[in-house]
This record gives C-alpha cells, structure tokens and sequence, in this order.
C-alpha cells in the first residue's frame, strides 16, 4: 500500500455527490453519500469509522485482499462484501449511523473480548503468592488488573516477555529512589497490567514481584534519657539533603525539639532525604528517629549507607509537635523483637528516609547509639 497512509490517520471530505478522497490518482475512500471518515492503516489491519445520516455503498483502500472483514465488531460473511482488484478496495454497504470497520490481514477470526490471566510470582515473600492478574483481551491489547491480596511491603516489579507491556499500581504508590523503581503494595493497592496482543495473540509473560521488606515496627524509648546519653549520636533533622523531590520546611516555632528546629511539611510522595551520622568508630549501632504525627501511621524506607533495610511503620503521636512533649517520640526500629543493628563506619555515614506514599511526618533529630 502506499507509504503515505501506511500507519497513517485518514480523514474523508465530503463532495457535492457523497464523499471521496484520493491521492495521486489513487481512490482511498468514497461513499455514495455523506458522511464523515477516518481511518488507520497498520501492516495487520486497516481500521476505519464511518457515520453518516443515510444507508451507504462505499469502497475503502486496502492495498490487498482482507482475510475477513468486521462491521462493528462483528465478522461478516463473504457475499456481504467484495474486493476489487483494479481499485484494490473492499466494497460494502452500511446502515445508517455511526459504523466501525476493521479489514483483517492476519489470522484474527474474532475481536470479542476473550478472558486472560497471567501468573505472579514473587521472591523473598513468606506467604502463598496472590492470585493471577485477571481481565480480558480485545482488540489486540489485552489488561488485566489484581486488587492485591499479598503480603504488604516494598517490592520491585519486573515483566519479562514483552517489552510493550506495563504494569502498574494504582495510588502513585511509586518510589524512584537512585534509579530503581519500587512499589509498595499494601490494602487497597491494585496493579494494573496492559500488554499488545498482535493478531488477539497474548504473549507469554512472567511477572515477577522482588519483596524487598514489610514494615518495620519502632518501640518509643525515654526521649529525655536517650537525648542525655553520654554516647548518642546526633543529625538534626533540619540538616537534611534532598535526594529526590521537594524540600520539607525547617520549623524553629515547634515546641520541645533538640536544638531548637526540626524539619515538618515533610508529604512529597515518593521524595527522599538523607542525613550524615559521624560514628566515632566501627561498631553496631542502634538508631532512634524522633518524630511526631498526627496521621495513624507515615511509611518511611531506610537506607544506611546504600543499603535497604525496612519499611519503617512510624506511629501517630497524638500532634505535629507545637503541643504538650509527648507528641514527640523517640522511636526505635525493631527486628526479631529487639532493637535492630546497624553497621556502621568510622566517619560519615548516611541514612536515608523515603517516603514512598506521600505521608507527612515531622522529624527533630535522627539519633545513633552503640548497640549492647
């Protein structure tokens, strides 16, 4: 067919005796009456839209024999269509309205929606993997979606076998944290899969989920005491660097903080900051966050040093911290039921926090204490 409408948009114009188009000589579309036309011409199919007042003939450029012709969808017999190979058009005659034709050149015999599935896999999860992505293919594109049903936590999401398809979570979950993309799934999450299928013909994909950690529980300690150890540690949080994202803004008007400040308006969803901690030697440290907040819960990812290591699950404090001191907590990240250990290096170290749902969370300091 001609390079001028191979993948190419045509739109009809409407002559005083019906509607016509051609170019160099070549008839593209013609109706005995008038009507408006597009159509799109892919190497499998043309795929056209015909609406007019009136019951028309009309003859549309094919450039080859279709192998089958659909009228809305649906598959029409040989004797209700012909091919002219002078013209190189399919010729037909169409009611009144608005119709949608498609001229298939491949094996496509029908573009009713068919059910689909497709399997999850999942490393690093203890729990059974969720149910399948279940939807329908139509059309040459298949979707599918799961409203999620497994374990919550930050994972990473990987297709393989088409390099079209997505897959994405509902919300603006995402978290782009140096170039890796990650999710968090939890209750009311929903992935959302779309992938071409050529010809109705699904590739096989595998979709892989990598859990990378559920949340962390923190245990809140004395604060004063903690603030008064001899061997403590400490970044203020208003000494933070963007990584990704907005800045949060520096608060000296909060009351009870160390130092004076902290850092509040902290909700950019998926932004990231870190802080350096100077350790004083090579050791395991325990590290605290004080925080305060008035939402139920702030999800937080931490890294030490490069290093993923939880999904922080930071308690409301009954305020943001302009309130009675309660409302500040020093927090303590938990693993196995005590405090968790970090290694950490003489000299700087950098910890980050991500916030991966857009969740606000005021921070006074980050504090690093030699573990027991």
């Amino acid at each position: 067919m001609p390079s001028l409408i191979a993948s190419a948009l045509l739109a009809g114009v409407v002559c005083a005796a019906g509607t016509k188009l051609s170019h160099e000589g070549r008839l593209l579309f013609e109706a005995h009456e008038n009507v408006s036309y597009g159509a799109a011409y892919t190497e499998r199919a043309v795929r056209a839209t015909v609406n007019g007042d009136k019951p028309t003939h009309i003859a549309i450029f094919a450039g080859q024999r279709p192998r089958r012709v659909f009228l809305n969808a649906e598959p029409l017999p040989d004797t209700q269509w012909s091919y002219d190979d002078q013209t190189k058009t399919v010729q037909l005659n169409l009611p009144a309205g608005a119709s949608s034709l498609q001229l298939r050149f491949d094996d496509l015999a029908s573009l009713k929606p068919v059910p689909v599935e497709f399997p999850i896999a999942i490393d690093g999860a203890t729990a059974a993997a969720p149910q399948p992505l279940r939807g329908r293919c139509v059309d040459e594109m298949a979707t599918a979606q799961l409203e999620w049903n497994g374990e919550p936590g930050l994972y990473r999401l990987d297709v393989a076998g088409a390099p079209e398809a997505t897959l994405q979570v509902s919300g603006g979950t995402r978290l782009d944290l140096d170039g890796r993309r990650l999710d968090y799934l939890g209750s009311g999450s929903n992935l959302q899969l779309t992938v071409p299928a050529p010809g109705g013909v699904c590739p096989k994909l595998h979709v892989r989920l990598e859990r990378l950690g559920g949340t962390a529980a923190l245990k809140p300690v004395d604060r004063p005491a903690l603030l008064a150890r001899a061997n403590a540690i400490f970044a203020e949080g208003e000494a933070f660097r963007v990584v990704t994202g907005e800045a949060p803004s520096i608060s000296t008007s909060h009351l009870n903080t160390h130092q004076g400040g902290c850092i509040y308006n902290w909700g950019f969803r998926g932004g990231c900051l870190e802080w350096t901690i100077q350790a004083p030697a090579d050791g395991s440290y325990h590290l605290a966050f004080v925080t305060a907040c008035a939402e139920p819960i702030a999800l937080r990812l931490l890294e030490v040093n490069g290093t993923s290591q939880a999904l922080l699950e930071f308690p409301g404090t009954g305020g943001w911290g302009r309130g009675p001191a309660s409302q500040w907590q020093a927090l303590v990240p938990q693993a196995n039921g005590q405090h968790a250990r970090y290694s950490l290096r003489k000299g700087p170290n950098v910890i980050r926090l991500a916030n991966p749902l857009g969740q606000h969370l005021n921070l006074d300091c980050i504090i690093a204490f030699p573990a027991d």
